[in-house]
């Protein structure tokens, strides 16, 4: 496994925890950990570095045994691009705080259960509401209708997303929209990830001015929430943001 995975197989390789990713080895507090995971049912997203990913719940844990039990849905046609990946990380939230585990050993042992290693390490990062990444490139991007009465399609591109939002760039002029207004759009992230989702209007501010050339006129950026995002909607978001941070770390490396 390379360093620029999301969470090393070598916990003593001397790779640094960026800010706001903070590791657990503590086997107790492991364990407290996915106890909070199985007992509020929480769900857990099994992702791999190639985009596949399926949405699993902690059945049963066996601290004497080493090992964890999975409840997954045993037709989504993600699964066996999960089960046969090299690679598997687990993300979840708990108390609007992400966690993450490298999954080993991952089998299906049953119509409807997976089975794993206890992982050794899991990783928690900043605030839900605050983790939100940069896209490498200009085509995610999202369809929508802005202008009141005289409504028009707009296509914006997105500059940064989080399981909480996005935030989208309206070229100027323009209208300033009115916060708290609810939008139905067409999300595309990339050719693979295109949904539908409602999106609320947090609020309206222009870019920042070193980012507009002089005498112009600056653009508009739009920050919205997720107002109702589907569980297919949600996984394809999480997978966005996890490709997305692995990438621009190595664009930083390089």
């Amino acid at each position: 496994m390379t360093t620029e995975s999301l969470i090393p197989t070598n916990t003593t390789s001397g790779l640094q925890a960026e800010p706001g990713e903070y590791r657990i080895h503590s086997q107790t507090e492991v364990l407290a950990l996915l106890r909070q995971l199985l007992d509020e049912r929480t769900r857990i997203v099994l992702s791999t570095p190639g985009g596949a990913a399926v949405s699993v719940r902690l059945d049963r844990i066996d601290a004497e045994r080493g090992v964890l039990g999975l409840d997954v849905l045993p037709h989504d046609p993600q699964l066996q691009l999960v089960l046969g990946a090299d690679e598997v990380t687990a993300n979840a939230f708990l108390d609007q705080i992400r966690v993450a585990f490298e999954v080993e050993g991952l089998v299906m042992v049953g119509g409807t259960v997976l089975r794993a290693s206890l992982p050794a390490l899991v990783l928690r990062f900043q605030r839900r509401q605050s983790f939100r990444v940069k896209p490498s490139t200009r085509t995610p991007q999202v369809k929508l209708r802005l202008g009141g009465e005289k409504a028009s399609e707009h296509r914006l591109r997105i500059i940064d997303i989080s399981v909480g939002g996005l935030a989208l760039v309206l070229p100027a002029p323009a209208e300033v929209p009115e916060a708290g207004t609810e939008y139905d759009t067409l999300v595309e992230l990339d050719r693979e990830n295109v949904f539908r989702a409602r999106l609320r209007l947090q609020h309206a501010c222009p870019m920042p001015v070193e980012e507009t050339p002089a005498g112009v006129k600056p653009d508009l950026k739009l920050g919205f929430a997720w107002a109702d995002l589907g569980p297919a909607a949600q996984r394809a978001v999480q997978v966005f943001i996890d490709q997305t941070q692995r990438m621009n770390r190595l664009l930083r490396k390089g």
